[in-house]
């Protein structure tokens, strides 16, 4: 009996201690403008040359915690060459204002055309998606509300984008005493 009491002693210390909740918050952002000097077709500008790039800009929210993760999500046509085959990955190098250099590759929506069509498609099976995760390292004195991301061709398979290609989610801890 005596053991049975300490139990529920000991159970309802804990309870009653206050604990630390770690929780997080998700955080969609769209991009304010974009820019790019890829060649433009039925609104989409083609990676495809030596420095050929896009940009996005966003605007962070304000007060934000010094540990946020940016989940960066693309979603792009990729194909092999100019008016290329369906079912081609492609990759991009990516250049963050604040989070550094990477590279990402985007996966075609459906491999199972990959190498069925070299030729061109049309645009069928051009679909592609990536994702990134990169923690934002702000830079003392810099405009820390504002954040780009700007994308390269780095040979390869041709990439295309626009505005709505890219949206940002923002991962930020949340710490609650319950």
């Amino acid at each position: 009996m005596k053991r049975i009491l300490a139990a529920c002693l000991l159970i309802l210390c804990l309870l009653a201690t206050p604990t630390l909740v770690l929780a997080i918050q998700l955080q969609e952002l769209h991009p304010t403008s974009f820019v790019s000097n890829g060649a433009k077709i039925v609104g989409w500008h083609w990676l495809r040359r030596a420095n050929d790039y896009a940009e996005w800009t966003f605007k962070l929210p304000q007060n934000l915690p010094p540990s946020v993760i940016a989940v960066l999500c693309f979603s792009t046509l990729s194909t092999n060459t100019y008016n290329g085959g369906a079912g081609f990955d492609s990759k991009l190098k990516v250049k963050m204002s604040q989070g550094g250099n990477f590279r990402v590759k985007l996966k075609n929506d459906c491999p199972c055309l990959k190498y069925r069509s070299s030729g061109d498609s049309h645009g069928i099976g051009y679909q592609s998606h990536g994702c990134a995760k990169r923690k934002i390292s702000r830079k003392h004195g810099a405009n820390t509300n504002i954040l780009k991301v700007r994308v390269e061709y780095p040979g390869g398979h041709h990439t295309a984008v626009q505005k709505s290609s890219l949206k940002m989610i923002l991962m930020i801890k949340e710490r609650h005493r319950r």
